[in-house]
């Protein structure tokens, strides 16, 4: 997944029992519907998630409002700080 999408991830669209993340098709690029197998990893930290943020709508609400999700800067900054760079081209 994209990082975009990942933020803007919501609790409705996890069907922690099937294993998987259902996307709408107003969040993809082909305006599709996109379902994502969850691994027996990500179910964990979904659960470990939860009892932060599961009473909200966002898995990663703003800092400063919980109606919105958490910004494109604050996730870009978070992958650079546990070392994933990006491809960058010459």
């Amino acid at each position: 997944m994209r990082p975009g999408e990942l933020r803007q991830a919501e609790w409705t669209e996890f069907d922690i029992s099937g294993a998987i993340w259902s996307l709408p098709p107003e969040k993809m690029k082909m305006r599709r519907p996109h379902r994502v197998p969850l691994s027996r990893q990500v179910l964990a930290m979904l659960e470990e998630l939860r009892p932060l943020t599961g009473d909200g709508r966002f898995l990663f609400p703003s800092f400063r409002s919980p109606r919105q999700c958490m910004s494109e800067n604050t996730i870009n900054a978070a992958l650079r700080r546990l070392g994933y760079r990006p491809f960058d081209p010459v």
